[in-house]
């Protein structure tokens, strides 16, 4: 599944997918947010329920959401472009490139290493 695959989705089941990055959707971009709400929802109740099929399907059904949410503002090929840079960024906090890995120690999420950059993201949207 690509974000090509999603924005399929959104074009068959008559959304809007924009050519290119639309500033102009602000107010729509909320029934987005609120279909990831939903999705985090189920994912915590599937948590709570110990329900493993539920539990999983939760969260790709979140990450699905979210990415026709990114779609709809960015359209397919920036959305595209912006998840590549975003994977890229987050692989280059633990591939070496800026040296050893950083983790909190608390929790044990992957921290930015000293020299780590961010995605240029509104440098894609706005090219």
């Amino acid at each position: 599944m690509t974000i090509q695959d999603v924005a399929k989705f959104m074009y068959l089941g008559g959304q809007t997918v924009p050519d290119d990055y639309d500033q102009d959707v602000l107010g729509e971009l909320y029934a987005f947010t609120d279909r990831v709400e939903d999705e985090l929802i189920e994912t915590e109740d599937g948590i709570r329920a110990d329900d493993g099929a539920e539990i999983v399907d939760g969260f790709l059904d979140t990450a699905y959401a979210a990415m026709t949410g990114a779609i709809r503002k960015a359209g397919a090929k920036k959305a595209r472009l912006c998840w590549e840079a975003i994977c890229d960024a987050n692989l280059a906090k633990v591939d070496g490139r800026y040296g050893p890995v950083v983790r909190d120690e608390n929790t044990g999420k992957i921290l930015k290493p000293e020299g780590w950059t961010a995605p240029d993201i509104e440098g894609i949207l706005n090219g």
